[in-house]
């Protein structure tokens, strides 16, 4: 065997030695479950064990966040890495174990839930990782985040609502549209029958047209009177809004007027209500005039 084929196999052995290390760091947290809340202090043990050959040095743990849960409600989010302070390597000898033992504060986040950590242990002889569930529990802070997104949650949801009842109301607008111009489309078919009548024109095949023709008519107007109540009473309803808007707004500048809000304030305030009610006289201007055709007016 030459000295080159000795070296090689010697190398290759060192660095079997160095892989099969690499899988004997093990790491365990001590808790490995707690419940606390934001700004309190807590105590974690972090074991290390080298069961490999050789000395290893720790040189660094990190800590990977996720949600498990968030106000009660299972979401997963991933929220980031997080190194713990680590002022020197520290070694741990072939075979033995060491444990570091940590106080730290937990972050003051307002936020309640529960959230899996994942640590990592990075050390000259490969990698280890452990697994802790932290709880945190209600806190003013969280409570008060969670108030805020509710607000926030609310105020999406009624807009989707707000848009979807639009859509709706629009949606019955045209379809009363179409009844409208399907009752005019009859009404003019029954005018000219009657015009042949006059004429002595009338056969008996216009008789079945006009009983045809009749019992269409009539079905629709029915629809026609059905939608006409319910405009009637989406009239009335946003006159009432109306009227209320405008009392609104007058109030508001009388109060501007005598100096108990800001001028600038108000100003915004009256912009916002005044398009508002503008948008709303738009949709009572059509309804009217669906009721006024439905009236034959």
């Amino acid at each position: 065997m030459t000295k080159i084929t000795l070296l090689l196999l010697i190398l290759l052995a060192l660095e079997a030695s160095v892989l099969i290390s690499q899988g004997n760091i093990t790491a365990q947290i001590s808790p490995n479950s707690i419940s606390t809340r934001p700004g309190e202090k807590i105590r974690l043990c972090l074991t290390v064990r080298n069961s490999g050959n050789v000395d290893i040095n720790i040189t660094s743990i990190r800590v990977h966040v996720s949600s498990k849960t968030l106000f009660g409600i299972p979401i997963s989010i991933y929220l980031g890495e997080y190194p713990i302070p680590f002022e020197k390597p520290t070694r741990v000898k072939a075979g033995g174990e060491i444990t570091i033992d940590r106080v730290v504060e937990v972050p003051n986040i307002p936020i309640a839930g529960d959230f899996n950590l994942e640590l990592i242990v990075q050390t000259t002889g490969g990698t280890a990782v452990t697994y802790m569930l932290v709880s945190l529990s209600y806190s003013l802070l969280s409570l008060l985040a969670l108030f805020v997104v509710i607000l926030l949650i609310s105020g999406i949801l009624y807009l989707i609502y707000r848009r979807i009842r639009s859509g709706v109301s629009r949606r019955s607008e045209k379809k009363i549209g179409q009844l409208l111009d399907e009752r005019d489309k009859y009404v003019n078919l029954l005018r000219k029958l009657e015009e042949k009548r006059a004429r002595g024109e009338a056969e008996k095949e216009h008789e079945k047209l006009k009983d045809e023709y009749s019992s269409k008519l009539a079905e629709i107007q029915s629809k026609l009177d059905e939608a006409a109540k319910q405009l009637q009473v989406d009239v009335e309803k946003l006159s009432g809004e109306i009227s209320k808007m405008e009392e609104d707004i007058k109030m508001l500048k009388a109060r501007a007027e005598l100096g108990e809000l800001r001028k600038e304030d108000v100003s915004k305030i009256v912009r916002d209500k005044e398009r508002l009610l503008m948008k709303k006289k738009e949709i009572i201007s059509r309804k009217k005039v669906l009721l006024d055709r439905i009236k034959g007016v």
